[in-house]
């Protein structure tokens, strides 16, 4: 069977292959000489999204000697069960685990930043929690499989929201169903973040936020700056001088998210057309 996780978890094409974000980086640095060591996240997490394993995260994790870290977390999510490797890594840590949402802690990222003892979010900031997303290629036995796996993943989220929150499991789960963005201090009003962090600029994404659901307002711009900067990047890579580029980047039409992910789940499914599925 071959299968896609989308908008935060798994993804795998099988032996083929699988769909690849941002290659020439990976999605997190540990900085230990600081004086309290700080780990940024700054992508998809994951090595089937371009970057490194979650054991790999943790061998570094477990090298650090200090009573503090800092976990500074800007990303979309990435592979679930990488994400709760992190996410227990991080509630076994010797010290105090500090994490902060510099500007979008999605799907799994959010999970991330629950494993923190001082959680801190600006105003401007947002949390996302979601329903796993699942895409699978196979017969009605598959199909039946996979649905109990997306509600067995889901209650492993909303285990640690609850947990982490002190939320009624009730509401946690009306939340995760409905797909819930939280800004910083509504974050912090139901128990997600410990602290309001006085606002600060925005950090820029480096990933595609029109891979998520249900964008606010702020971050929508955000991801339409970011897509038009690859579109730029992509036309010149191909010999278009600059000013033509941009020229025809600001004529390109937009579809709307759901477009774009309708788009991007063809492609996925395109990659895979000639295999066997038997």
């Amino acid at each position: 069977m071959n299968k896609i996780w989308i908008n935060g978890y798994m993804m795998n094409l099988g032996d083929k292959g699988a769909w690849k974000f941002n290659k020439d980086h990976t999605w997190y640095n540990i900085d230990k000489d600081k004086d309290v060591p700080e780990i940024m996240v700054y992508d998809v997490i994951g090595d089937d999204w371009g970057g490194v394993t979650a054991k790999q995260f943790i061998q570094e994790l477990s090298e650090i000697d200090a009573d503090e870290i800092l976990v500074r977390i800007n990303s979309p999510g990435g592979l679930v069960y990488d994400g709760l490797a992190i996410y227990n890594a991080l509630r076994q840590f010797k010290g105090t685990v500090r994490t902060r949402v510099d500007a979008v802690a999605a799907s799994i990222a959010s999970v991330i930043f629950m494993a923190g003892d001082i959680r801190e979010m600006p105003e401007s900031a947002d949390i996302m929690i979601h329903k796993p997303w699942s895409i699978v290629v196979g017969n009605a036995n598959d199909m039946r499989e996979e649905a109990e796996e997306l509600d067995r993943v889901q209650n492993k989220l909303e285990d640690i929201y609850e947990k982490q929150t002190g939320i009624e499991r009730s509401d946690v789960s009306a939340m995760v169903d409905d797909t819930t963005w939280k800004s910083g201090r509504e974050a912090y009003e139901l128990g997600f973040a410990t602290d309001v962090l006085e606002d600060a600029k925005i950090a820029a994404c480096i990933f595609d936020l029109d891979i998520l659901p249900d964008i606010p307002e702020r971050h929508r711009k955000m991801a339409e700056a970011t897509r038009k900067r690859e579109q730029e990047k992509d036309y010149r890579d191909g010999g278009l001088p600059k000013r033509d580029a941009k020229a025809k980047v600001s004529t390109a039409s937009r579809d709307d998210g759901t477009k774009v992910a309708e788009t991007k789940f063809i492609e996925l499914l395109n990659q895979i057309g000639g295999q066997n599925n038997d």
